[in-house]
């Protein structure tokens, strides 16, 4: 995605990686922390209830995305975009599979590889 969109504006990311040693352990237990939390919102109870309401699935997976998209625009339109293609994903693969620990798992260490590699 960013080959595709370009990197945005990493500014916003930038202020909350690890910048020194002593914050890695701090940077995963927050990465483990918002990985689990976002996918039980945003998975487990609004992608299941506007599904719900709507009698349709891929609704459901959209609209999570779409509204997972908007609360991270205050990292940029550009990765705002490409969290939402994440959210997408992260939706489907919750509708198939019946399960939000896949998801769980790829987020957090989404969320958790994106702080290390980033260290400076």
């Amino acid at each position: 995605m960013t080959h595709l969109l370009g990197a945005g504006d990493v500014a916003a990311v930038n202020r909350i990686i690890p910048s020194h040693d002593w914050e890695i352990p701090v940077w995963l237990v927050l990465a483990a922390c918002a990985g689990v939390i976002e996918e039980l919102a945003f998975r487990g109870l609004l992608q299941r209830q506007i599904a719900y309401l709507s009698g349709r699935t891929w609704i459901g997976v959209v609209a999570q995305a779409a509204i997972f998209g908007a609360a991270h625009l205050y990292q940029g339109p550009v990765l705002a975009a490409q969290i939402t293609v994440l959210g997408l994903l992260f939706g489907a693969a919750a509708a198939v599979r019946g399960s939000l620990v896949p998801g769980m798992f790829a987020h957090v260490l989404e969320d958790a590889l994106s702080g290390l590699v980033n260290l400076g």
